[in-house]
């Protein structure tokens, strides 16, 4: 059937009128989420900004120093094998370390906990790894060619672990008297622990970005609800997980006030910025 040339206008048109319509209903959907009091989602996070360290030295690192600690008397030229493909050809082929005539080490776990430079612009990066015999620190040098190559160009050490200082105690924080500020603050803590996502994001500020824990724990008393500094409290709770086991756990949450008081971020930013929101 041949349709009207006027119709057929019409309908060639109507693709785009429904096209601008949807763009207008959508314009108007973000304005209301910008500035509704609580958001239906939590919005995209924030670009990731690097804080400069090399993790591909630091797994570099890890990877040297659980080969270098994992042997087997039975098997003396496998150390060799796995030690060598890191080192400097100027160094000896098993990293200085020469393993007894008897047993075995294996690495059960390995973290790089210190990233610096030395003296000629090289990092020295300590791992802590935990043995089938012992938890051992060592510093592994690493270098970076002009091609970009990562090598150890030195030996490495055995150090210490970091300093701590057990007397050291925590800043006083005063009490926070605003009643609705106490509750929003505990409900969302709360819920954050419980995985209630729906009721959690009803006190969540619409910039919000919240990941929840894998782990489920049921609030069983709040100890304090403490005024951390101008825009966070810290809420301090005692809970328990499906086994009976029982924390004691201590949660900074970024606050707003608008029309009533909501929650911006807890305890740690999802999107790794290097510093709390």
């Amino acid at each position: 059937m041949v349709r009207p040339a006027h119709r057929t206008r019409r309908l060639g048109r109507a693709p785009g009128r429904l096209a601008i319509i949807a763009l207008l209903v959508l314009a108007a959907v973000g304005v209301k989420a910008t500035l509704a009091p609580r958001p239906t989602r939590i919005t995209s996070p924030a670009p990731v900004v690097a804080d400069g360290r090399d993790i591909t030295a630091q797994g570099f690192a890890q990877a040297f120093a659980r080969a270098y600690l994992s042997w087997d008397a039975r098997h003396p030229e496998q150390h060799q094998r796995q030690v060598t493909p890191f080192l400097s050809g100027s160094l000896d082929g098993d990293g200085g370390l020469q393993i007894p005539p008897h047993g075995r080490q294996q690495v059960l776990w390995s973290t790089a906990i210190q990233d610096q430079a030395d003296a000629r612009g090289e990092h020295v990066i300590t791992v802590a790894a935990q043995t089938t015999s012992q938890l051992l620190y060592l510093a592994v040098p690493v270098q970076r060619t002009g091609r970009g190559f990562l090598v150890v160009p030195q030996y490495p050490s055995l150090v210490g672990p970091p300093v701590s200082d057990p007397g050291v105690a925590p800043a006083e924080e005063p009490d926070v008297s605003d009643d609705g500020l106490r509750a929003v603050a505990q409900r969302a803590v709360t819920n954050y622990l419980a995985g209630e996502r729906t009721n959690l994001l009803a006190d969540l500020d619409p910039g919000a970005v919240v990941s929840l824990p894998t782990a489920v724990l049921d609030v069983r008393s709040v100890r304090g609800i403490t005024r951390a500094a101008a825009d966070r409290v810290a809420v301090e709770v005692s809970a328990a997980d499906s086994t009976g086991t029982q924390w004691t756990l201590r949660y900074e949450l970024t606050v707003v006030h608008r029309d009533r008081w909501y929650v911006r971020a807890i305890e740690t930013a999802p999107v790794a910025t290097g510093r709390r929101p």
